[in-house]
């Protein structure tokens, strides 16, 4: 749209005017007036008369719009080829957008694309890494936030907190006004991508406006005055299967079809996503996850490979924390979920199916297992549960050390165990400490379990192509030794219950 006036389009039913802004005649700090003049003359040489919708030059005066940096503007005014406009107050003169606009009667018709920066849409093809397009399609921001499941995730929160806001008819205007403002802080655009490089905002930033966003949902709610408890299932993120989301008083949860497992956590009051963990890559953390870190994340290991999993080594094959589940029953009033998933076990291709049951509870989340051996041999295996508890504060006294501390009852006796610890067996209770966000979160297995712990560090690209550390996850993992004759079941169940830590 090279016509040097002002475009008009149409957007969801309004009518709205641009200012196309040109970088490149931005003029450069030792450029003179004529150097300048002449580079813009340049320019508007490649305008065509014909096309012009006007021809009366009474109603049209070219306009160019220039965005400056502070810093750019500021060497601007101080250089030769600004106090040469004064000279040449008739050619060129300076205006603002409104004033312009004001006694413009000339408009360009034009539509928004569904676009991005050439330079932000280079990290839209391979996660965290630069690649040129060379596809000729333009990546848009769809695209971006698919291939960045963390900061999709966000933006699906805030749309349905968006939707909450704009639907609270009456109730308490002051609290309405208030969460409001919270999920203006949550849309904020940083939240979501990293304007100095282009990739996607770190975890510190996200969790900010979970934050913000948790908020606005308890203002809305004490708003309305009428809230109830539910669990329902819809397709919330577009992927073609439906999500289960459980709003209770305290915390919402989603549970996902792809592995079975908790993708969000939030808590309302006081409290992020625990469940936003990153997976690691092998580039930036040495070595790769093949699936979601969530809550309640189950792997079926070969005791020859257990080894390699205590030492966070990289497992290619994931059973069921990379499967598909499907549901088998929904009791909303019951607040409880049946999943199924199956999966072919070693390299002899063992099937196994596993039936998983979620039961949402005012004061947590109880998991029940059953794990069936469909082979027509034994199966011998260690089956592993996974809580990673994301990083959710980044105040200054947790960059030495976690947010999280742990205690467990092993063979009866209480330890406070360090960020990195195995216990084979005899583990009874996990407490795992939030001293950040001031709750408790109590792991009680219906079997004495063995136990693994470790903080994981992610490092990712923010504000140069170095990586730095950007956020980091506590897993804690129950696992049990499985022994199984052809056609044989055997049932676990986890309760996961959370409580104000006490002052």
């Amino acid at each position: 749209h090279l016509k040097c006036c002002p475009l008009i389009a149409s957007e969801q039913g309004r009518s709205i005017k641009i200012f196309p802004s040109y970088k490149n005649l931005i003029p450069s700090e030792n450029e003179s007036f004529e150097e300048w003049t002449s580079r813009i003359k340049t320019f508007a040489s490649r305008i065509k008369p014909e096309q012009f919708s006007f021809s009366d030059d009474q109603f049209f005066e070219p306009v160019l719009s220039l965005c400056f940096s502070f810093e750019q503007f500021a060497s601007f005014m101080k250089s030769q080829c600004f106090s040469s406009l004064s000279e040449n107050a008739e050619n060129v003169s300076f205006t603002t957008p409104y004033l312009y606009l004001k006694k413009s009667k000339c408009f360009s018709p034009a539509y928004i694309p569904a676009g991005m920066d050439s330079e932000i849409s280079k990290w839209s093809l391979i996660p965290f890494e630069q690649v040129e397009n060379k596809t000729g399609f333009p990546p848009t921001i769809h695209d971006y936030l698919n291939l960045y499941s963390q900061n999709k995730r966000l933006y699906e929160r805030m749309v349905y907190i968006s939707m909450l806001v704009s639907q609270c008819k009456g109730g308490d205007k002051v609290r309405k006004n208030a969460s409001s403002e919270m999920l203006w802080k949550a849309q904020d655009g940083t939240n979501y991508l990293s304007p100095a490089l282009g990739v996607p905002s770190p975890a510190e930033k996200r969790q900010k406006a979970f934050y913000s966003l948790n908020e606005a949902e308890r203002l809305i709610r004490e708003s309305a005055k009428n809230f109830r408890e539910s669990l329902t299932s819809f397709d919330c993120n577009g992927d073609g299967l439906n999500e289960y989301i459980c709003q209770m008083e305290k915390y919402n949860a989603v549970v996902s079809l792809h592995g079975g497992q908790i993708s969000e956590l939030n808590f309302i009051k006081n409290g992020a996503n625990y469940a936003a963990s990153l997976s690691r890559i092998e580039k930036f953390d040495l070595e790769t996850d093949f699936y979601s870190r969530g809550f309640f994340s189950d792997h079926l290991i070969e005791p020859e490979k257990f080894e390699k999993y205590l030492a966070e080594e990289t497992i290619e094959k994931c059973i069921f924390s990379n499967s598909q589940f499907s549901e088998k029953k929904l009791e909303s009033k019951r607040k409880e979920i049946q999943l199924e998933g199956n999966g072919l076990f070693s390299s002899m291709k063992l099937p196994v199916k596993l039936r998983k049951n979620f039961i949402f509870s005012s004061s947590g989340i109880t998991a029940q297992y059953i794990l069936k051996n469909e082979s027509p041999i034994e199966l011998n295996a260690v089956f592993v549960v996974e809580l990673n508890f994301a990083q959710t504060r980044f105040d200054k006294k947790f960059e030495m050390g976690s947010q999280y501390s742990t205690e467990a009852v092993l063979n009866e006796s209480r330890l406070l165990l360090p960020d990195s610890f195995y216990a084979a067996e005899g583990v009874s209770i996990i407490q795992v400490k939030d001293s950040a966000d001031k709750r408790i979160f109590v792991i009680e297995p219906n079997e004495d379990s063995g136990l693994s712990c470790a903080m994981l560090v992610f490092k990712r690209p923010v504000d140069s192509l170095d990586p730095k550390v950007t956020s980091s996850t506590y897993k804690v993992a129950l696992f049990w030794n499985i022994n199984l004759s052809a056609g044989m079941e055997k049932e676990k169940t986890i309760n996961l219950s959370v409580m104000p830590l006490k002052k």
